[in-house]
């Protein structure tokens, strides 16, 4: 089996190509930058996928399934409406018309955020380049699949953490500011979220490509079924850090009207269902962040 991974250099990206191949699966690449040769992967694919000659470099015929993770505007901190035009919907086209014009039909399994879903819950998400332009990304996927006689599934992510995700990421911020004694500011963090570690997220999408796939286009949650307020989980890292209360300092005049949804996933693995715990995926997380950052 050939496995081609688009935006392999992001955080999910690069994690599930490690665990690929560990799983003696082949993989392809194709990233905008550099890729670390450490991964010995099969090969990398190189470019910008606003540019359809690089796509059409890619060997189409050789991949049975491609994993698209590229995405721009994820993190709040670097959102630009152009930018997630460009690559969440026209770099989207692109990787299509690619695929039909080489004449192979690879499974394709694309990425998609649970806020998608949430549009008609809070009108404020319709403000939000990320939200509106992966939302259009998807439905342009699901049409080029019913007129090409495609097939394939979206993996639609929730609250996905991990120690080498951006630094700005709400839970790795908070283990930072304790691992340095710094007080760690929140908004009110009642709000609720279907936290998933990013081990167990990978877990998931391995047992989805293991699946047989079935014809037509499937939807597949990422995440474990369970409800979390952020104050829960900063406060369960705290204690388990041996961190006192005082670093922890939450205020609503911090919360942003984008966030206030709740849902968590309902189509998911039940081996992953069954097998999750809230205080594992938090040591794990513990242990990855200090064996990153050198952390005694």
């Amino acid at each position: 089996m050939k496995v081609l991974v688009t935006g392999a250099n992001g955080f999910i990206g690069k994690n599930l190509v490690k665990r690929l191949l560990d799983c003696d699966i082949g993989v392809y690449v194709y990233v905008k930058n550099n890729w670390d040769n450490r991964l010995r992967v099969d090969k990398v694919f190189k470019g910008n996928i606003l540019d359809l000659n690089t796509l059409d470099k890619i060997d189409w015929k050789s991949i049975d399934i491609v994993i698209n993770l590229i995405a721009s505007g994820v993190k709040a901190h670097n959102r630009n409406l152009n930018d997630c035009i460009n690559v969440n919907i026209i770099g989207t086209l692109n990787i299509l018309d690619s695929i039909n014009r080489s004449g192979y039909s690879p499974y394709f399994m694309s990425a998609t955020t649970f806020y998608e879903n949430c549009v008609s819950k809070n009108i404020s998400l319709q403000s939000n380049p990320y939200i509106l332009t992966k939302r259009i990304s998807s439905q342009l996927i699901k049409n080029w699949a019913q007129r090409n006689n495609k097939s394939g599934c979206f993996l639609n992510f929730f609250q996905v953490f991990g120690a080498d995700d951006d630094p700005r990421n709400v839970l790795s911020y908070a283990l930072k500011q304790f691992k340095s004694g710094n007080i760690a500011k929140f908004g009110s963090g009642t709000i609720r979220r279907d936290w998933i570690y990013i081990k167990h997220s990978i877990d998931q999408i391995i047992s989805i490509i293991n699946f047989s796939h079935k014809p037509g286009f499937q939807e597949y949650d990422i995440g474990t079924g369970n409800l979390f307020s952020l104050r829960k989980i900063v406060e369960k890292l705290a204690y388990m850090c041996g961190v006192d209360t005082t670093l922890l300092d939450f205020s609503k005049d911090r919360d942003r009207n984008d966030l206030d949804v709740e849902v968590f996933a309902k189509n998911i693995k039940d081996t992953v269902r069954n097998n999750w715990n809230l205080e594992n995926s938090l040591n794990d997380f513990i242990n990855e962040f200090d064996s990153l950052h050198n952390v005694q």
